[in-house]
C-alpha cells in the first residue's frame, strides 16, 4: 500500500496489474480508503467485472458516480463536465476484458479533467499515456527444500494467510511438526497466489493438511468452495483460469490449450 500511495502521488493513473486471484481489488480498495481524505470529492468505486460491452463503459461509470445524464450531451460529455475541476479519485476495477476501451476513455478523461486521478485493476497494463503500472508480487513462500519449524513458517505471508483462513472454518487448526512440511509444499505449489491459498485453506474443515497436499495434483476439483457471494470466477481455481483463458487472443489460446502452459499464459 505504501508503494501504491507513493505512485499515486507522482502519477494520475496507477494500474495494479497481476494474475488473477492476487488481490488487486482488495489492495486498491484498502489503498483508496487510506487516501480518501486527500480528495475533496472523495473516492468512487466502479466495478467492471460483469461488463462486456465497451459501448456501455461510460454509462457504467456515470451510474456508479450517481450522475444524471443530460439529453443534449453524450454520456462522455456528461461525465467530463461532472469531473472537470473536481479533486476526485476513481477506482476502475477489472479492466482486463475491456482494456482497450478503458485505456481510450481513461486517457481522454485525464486530459480533460486535470484534478482527476484513477486507480485501475487489470490483468494487463492499459499501456496508455501517463500510466504507472504496479505489478503485485505473490505472497512470500517458504522454500520447499527447507525444514522450517512451525514458528519459522508463520513468518511467511502465504502461510499466515492459510492459517487465518483455516481458523475461520476450523477453530481447532494448528501448525504442528507433522503437517509443517505439507503446508510448505501447498504454499509453494500454489505460487503464493492468495485466492488459491484461501481455497485450499477452506478445505481444512474436512481434510487434514497432509491430505490437501496429496490431492493438489487434482487441484481443479479440490480448490472449490469459495464464498458464495464472490464472483463465479473467484469461487474455484478452474473458473479463475477459465476466465483468464477466455480473455486471450486466438493465438495465445492455441498455445495455452495444454494445461501445462496455463500458469505461464495467465502470468
Amino acid at each position: 500500500m505504501k508503494q501504491v500511495k507513493e505512485a499515486l502521488k507522482l502519477n494520475r493513473l496507477v494500474t495494479l496489474a497481476s494474475a488473477g486471484g492476487s488481490g488487486k481489488t482488495r489492495l486498491a480498495l484498502q489503498t483508496a480508503a487510506e487516501v480518501i481524505d486527500e480528495y475533496e470529492y472523495g473516492v468512487w468505486f466502479v466495478d467492471l467485472a460483469a461488463l462486456n460491452d465497451p459501448a456501455l463503459l461510460t454509462s457504467t461509470i456515470i451510474d456508479a458516480l450517481g450522475i444524471k445524464e443530460e439529453s443534449k450531451k453524450t454520456t462522455e460529455e456528461t461525465l467530463i463536465d461532472f469531473l472537470k475541476g473536481k479533486e476526485i479519485l476513481i477506482l476502475l476495477d477489472n479492466c482486463e476484458q475491456l482494456v482497450h476501451a478503458c485505456a481510450d476513455l481513461t486517457e481522454r478523461l485525464l486530459s480533460s479533467c486535470p484534478k482527476l486521478k484513477i486507480i485501475a485493476t487489470s490483468r494487463e497494463a492499459m499501456n496508455c499515456k501517463g500510466e504507472k503500472t504496479y505489478r503485485i508480487p505473490p505472497l512470500t513462500m517458504p522454500d520447499p527444500n527447507s525444514n522450517n519449524t512451525p514458528e519459522q513458517l508463520a513468518q511467511y505471508e502465504s502461510v499466515r494467510l492459510f492459517i487465518e483462513r483455516a481458523l475461520a472454518v476450523n477453530p481447532e487448526f494448528r501448525i504442528i511438526n507433522e503437517n509443517a512440511r505439507a503446508l510448505t509444499e501447498i504454499c509453494s505449489r500454489l505460487d503464493g497466489i492468495p485466492l488459491a491459498i484461501e481455497l485450499a485453506a477452506a478445505r481444512t474443515n474436512a481434510l487434514p493438511v497432509v491430505k490437501i497436499y496429496e490431492r493438489l495434483d487434482d487441484r481443479f476439483s479440490l480448490l472449490t468452495g469459495g464464498k458464495r457471494t464472490a464472483l463465479p470466477r473467484q469461487q474455484t481455481l478452474r473458473a479463475l483460469i477459465d476466465w483468464s483463458y477466455d480473455l486471450l487472443s486466438g493465438r495465445k489460446k492455441y498455445y495455452g490449450a495444454d494445461f501445462r502452459f496455463l500458469r505461464r499464459v495467465d502470468a
